[in-house]
């Protein structure tokens, strides 16, 4: 009986800890989607992807990468500057891990006009504003699933 229950626990406990949100961006749509464990939407925020379409193939070829991916680590990034520029990304910066490619993550802007726009290098932007909710659902581990220009 003791085997049993402690099998049950441990189950218990293993079904709680991987029953987490998800990210699912369509780069169609140009939003990404926060979805729960049981599949509700919990929250959806306008999006800014890959200048151009397609799944990233080459380094500095302005596209977004499409798959799945896990959230690598989420890092402060409010002082951060781009060739000098600051603010740049944002409050936040949720690192992607995409094994072929480096410095894809889903980031703030400090151009809010770009959202709904294709114009990034390959990363994710969001508002500032949406990004601070977008980290209250993701932690280290989280799926990000990115799906292909032509998918709903």
């Amino acid at each position: 009986m003791r085997k049993y229950l402690l099998l049950f626990t441990f189950l218990f406990v293993a079904g709680c800890l991987s029953a987490q949100n998800k990210v699912v961006v369509s780069k169609r749509a140009l939003k990404v989607y926060v979805i729960s464990a049981k599949s509700d939407t919990l929250c959806t925020f306008r999006c800014a992807c890959g200048k151009n379409r397609g799944n990233k193939r080459a380094k500095g070829d302005y596209r977004t990468p499409e798959g799945v991916f896990k959230v690598a680590s989420i890092e402060n990034s409010k002082y951060w500057k781009y060739k000098g520029i600051p603010h740049v990304y944002g409050p936040y910066f949720i690192r992607l891990k995409t094994p072929k490619w480096k410095g894809i993550g889903i980031h703030g802007t400090n151009s809010p006009k770009c959202i709904g726009t294709r114009c990034t290098k390959g990363c994710i932007r969001l508002r500032n504003k949406d990004l601070l909710q977008l980290v209250k659902y993701v932690k280290v581990g989280t799926e990000v699933r990115i799906l292909n220009d032509y998918s709903r």
